[in-house]
C-alpha cells in the first residue's frame, strides 16, 4: 500500500513509517440480510425469542408450556427439521434463511373433580381440582382428643401411604 509498510494487527492497520498525507478507503462491506423468525401460536406455550436475526448469526429460543397443558408429545421444528434441546433453550448456529419455528403435540389436561371427605375425628384439605396424570397432594389432619395410628387412608379405592398426614397420588380422571 503507497509503497510503505502496513500490517494487521488486532483488526486494526499500522503504518509504520509516514512520509506524507495519505487518503484510506474501505470497500465491499456489506450488510448482513435480515431474516424473520416465525413464531409459533399455539395454545399453552409460552414462546421466547427475538423476531428477526442476521445472515450468519446464531439464533436461540426457549418455549416453556403452561402447567394446564401437556408436553408429553411435544415435538419442535424449525424449518420442518427438528431440533435438539440443550442446556433449556434451542440454538440455530448461523442463519442461513427466515426461520419458521413450529411446535405440536401440546394438549389441555384434563381438569379432575377432586372429592376430599370429612369425618368424625379428622378432616382432609387439598385442592378440589388437578390435572390428569399429574401428582396431587392432600393433608390428613386428625381432630384433637383422636388417635388416626390405625387410620387407613384411600384414594379411588387404593390404599395410599402417607408421611406426617401429607398424601400424594397420582390424578387418574374423573
Amino acid at each position: 500500500m503507497w509503497g510503505e509498510e502496513v500490517t494487521l494487527t488486532d483488526g486494526k492497520y499500522t503504518f509504520e513509517a509516514l512520509d506524507g498525507d495519505k487518503t484510506v478507503t474501505v470497500d465491499n462491506v456489506v450488510e448482513r440480510q435480515l431474516f424473520t423468525v416465525t413464531k409459533p401460536e399455539v395454545d399453552g406455550v409460552i414462546f421466547t425469542g427475538g423476531d428477526n436475526v442476521r445472515e450468519g448469526k446464531p439464533y436461540t429460543f426457549s418455549i416453556a408450556v403452561d402447567s394446564a397443558y401437556d408436553s408429553a408429545n411435544m415435538e419442535i421444528t424449525v424449518n420442518e427439521a427438528a431440533v435438539t434441546l440443550t442446556d433449556g433453550s434451542y440454538t440455530i448456529e448461523s442463519a442461513g434463511e427466515n426461520i419458521a419455528i413450529t411446535v405440536t403435540g401440546v394438549v389441555k389436561k384434563e381438569v379432575c373433580s377432586i372429592i376430599l371427605p370429612n369425618g368424625k375425628g379428622y378432616s382432609v384439605s387439598g385442592a378440589l381440582t388437578a390435572y390428569k396424570g399429574d401428582s396431587y397432594t392432600f393433608t390428613v389432619t386428625v381432630a384433637t382428643g383422636y388417635v388416626g395410628d390405625a387410620m387407613v387412608v384411600t384414594a379411588n379405592g387404593e390404599t395410599v401411604t402417607g408421611s406426617s398426614g401429607s398424601y400424594t397420588i397420582t390424578v387418574e380422571g374423573d
